[in-house]
């Protein structure tokens, strides 16, 4: 049966999880297709994504003048260039080069994404880790054709627990999910931290790559001190936000899903903690608000359409960083 959320008259959560992610496929997909910082446009009928400039990887596809942030340097070329120019001195066997005659190449690359989701195994978050599971299996073929990578880390325990590193394995990392289990603390500073290391190193081994974090947490970290009457002055939540600050000199995406939202003003601890991690980050905060008696069920398509948009606003954003 379908069963109406009190929040929105128009809304109903779907009778299944499959029903749900069969009805976001689409989206999905299309939203991934729209966030490619294309600068080449791809061969009429090809499926590959368009191509982006690298100084590192990818083929030498054209030369341009000599840039240091957009193009490496081609001495072969800025030679001949040069001598066709009449700056080589026959007589006394001399070449005089100028800044304005060096020569670059232009390096292009297929543009892949790297997902890296740092979940939080909560009653509130459980129906959405079912959901990216649905969708991570049933989105796998194109991942794998377009070069993605996904990494899962779990909030669970005494530290955050890095269950796959990036692969473009996604059944696995979909199968990891459905091993996330209740394992008593939050180490959410820890989580954030790995998933920030993870970033950088993807950035390094692969330029050519944009990663986005996608944080799925009610956002009460632990363990908690005691001694501290102000949760919010408790070094557990003043250390995920010192974390969150790497992100913005990073200028790695954070988006952050907090499904515990009991109101607008959000005066909750973690509520407060979820708007100080993202204005420290740069990122976006997805609130949801829901009863908790209703916290337990699949989340609604309206819920889904807003997490879907704002996964695909965090990359637009970060492709005109970068």
């Amino acid at each position: 049966m379908n069963i109406p959320l009190p929040e929105y008259a128009e809304d109903r959560l779907f009778s299944s999880f499959e029903g749900l992610y069969r009805s976001t496929k689409s989206s999905f997909l299309k939203f991934i297709k729209s966030i490619r910082r294309t600068q080449a446009v791809a061969a009429r009928g090809s499926r590959r994504r368009g191509a982006v400039s690298s100084l590192t990887t990818g083929r030498n596809i054209r030369i341009v003048r000599y840039s240091q942030e957009s193009s490496k340097l081609a001495p072969v070329q800025t030679i001949i260039s040069s001598v066709l120019k009449g700056n080589y001195d026959l007589k006394n066997r001399e070449l005089a080069i100028t800044d304005d005659d060096l020569l670059g190449w232009r390096r292009s690359e297929y543009e892949s994404l790297t997902l890296i989701l740092v979940v939080d195994v909560s009653k509130s978050t459980r129906p959405f880790i079912k959901v990216f599971q649905e969708i991570l299996k049933s989105m796998t073929g194109y991942f794998n054709q377009h070069n993605d990578r996904v990494g899962l880390i779990s909030l669970q325990g005494l530290q955050a627990q890095i269950f796959n590193h990036p692969t473009h394995n996604f059944r696995v990392v979909a199968r990891g999910l459905t091993k996330l289990k209740f394992h008593g603390e939050t180490p959410l500073a820890d989580g954030l931290f790995k998933a920030y290391n993870m970033a950088k190193l993807e950035k390094a081994k692969n330029p050519g790559s944009r990663s986005i974090v996608i944080l799925l947490s009610d956002c009460y970290p632990e363990p908690t001190t005691p001694e501290y009457d102000n949760k919010l002055e408790d070094p557990v939540y003043r250390n995920a936000v010192s974390v969150a600050a790497y992100y913005k000199k990073r200028r790695i995406s954070l988006l952050v899903i907090n499904p515990a939202f009991q109101s607008e003003e959000g005066k909750l601890p973690g509520e407060i903690l979820s708007k100080r991690i993202v204005e420290a980050s740069g990122g976006k905060l997805i609130k949801l608000f829901r009863p908790k008696d209703l916290r337990e069920l699949p989340p609604s398509k309206k819920e889904m359409e807003m997490i879907l948009s704002n996964v695909e606003a965090s990359l637009s954003q970060s492709s005109r960083q970068t």
